[in-house]
């Protein structure tokens, strides 16, 4: 699969999800359609900076070791940190425990070898997934979160759809394993921007960062990837910076 196809699939699988919860809620009453403010500018703006983020990780995936690109990612909370208070006007907060958090992405890809490409992909999916978060902050303050989500899947499936076209392969979009793929976006994603009805992009961010273990694990025991003590110590190292942080 091409990274050009993967990022369409994940937004692709994930809609007709949607659409049977949203329209679930709509009969039975619930207000999931109700939006203000900014909401569309929003959803836009978001759609597009995740359309390219998602594109950047697939070719990072693909150009990368799972470990390398996954604590490579690590790198996205510093940006957090700096941008969601400028856009979101949260308070800052969490940067030492950001700093860690890079350090260990830093451990992880030191002398990595045939893995240059691989990270310059990995770091411009950082920065547009860093501002990501901060703009999923601003939706759910001016509509559902389930709503939200579905309209942020639905453009960036549109944004994504000429880069398919251009760089993707005939047919690799029909496997079935691309359903599951879709259930567990939809899942992430409302889990997530609920969350951030409660909390700041940069907290969530950070803990969104413990997934790092289980990537380390899988690239070893299932993919055969190398290196895998330094990661390991990469991987603790950032749970250290992940608690400072929140």
């Amino acid at each position: 699969v091409t990274g050009a196809g993967s990022g369409l699939a994940s937004f692709l699988y994930a809609i007709p999800f949607y659409l049977i919860i949203i329209s679930a809620l709509y009969f039975l009453g619930y207000p999931i359609l109700v939006v203000s403010g900014a909401f569309w500018f929003l959803v836009l703006l978001r759609a597009l900076t995740d359309a390219a983020a998602e594109t950047f990780k697939m070719y990072a995936l693909s150009n990368g070791d799972l470990s390398m690109v996954s604590i490579l990612l690590s790198f996205m909370p510093i940006f957090t940190v700096l941008i969601a208070p400028i856009i979101t006007n949260d308070p800052f907060h969490g940067f030492s425990g950001a700093v860690l958090v890079v350090i260990g992405g830093i451990m992880a890809t030191y002398n990595t070898p045939n893995s240059k490409k691989g990270i310059l992909f990995a770091l411009a999916s950082v920065v547009c997934m860093s501002i990501n978060h901060s703009l999923d902050r601003l939706a759910v303050q001016t509509g559902h979160p389930i709503f939200s989500g579905f309209m942020m899947t639905f453009l960036a499936m549109v944004f994504t759809y000429p880069v398919y076209l251009r760089f993707g392969k005939k047919g690799e979009l029909k496997s079935n394993w691309f359903w599951l793929r879709g259930l567990f976006e939809v899942l992430f994603m409302i889990t997530k921007l609920y969350v951030l009805t409660y909390l700041s992009a940069t907290q969530v961010m950070l803990i969104l960062r413990l997934s790092v273990v289980l990537s380390v694990f899988a690239g070893f025991f299932y993919f055969k990837e190398k290196y895998f003590l330094r990661r390991l110590t990469a991987a603790l190292i950032t749970i250290i910076g992940v608690l400072i942080g929140v």
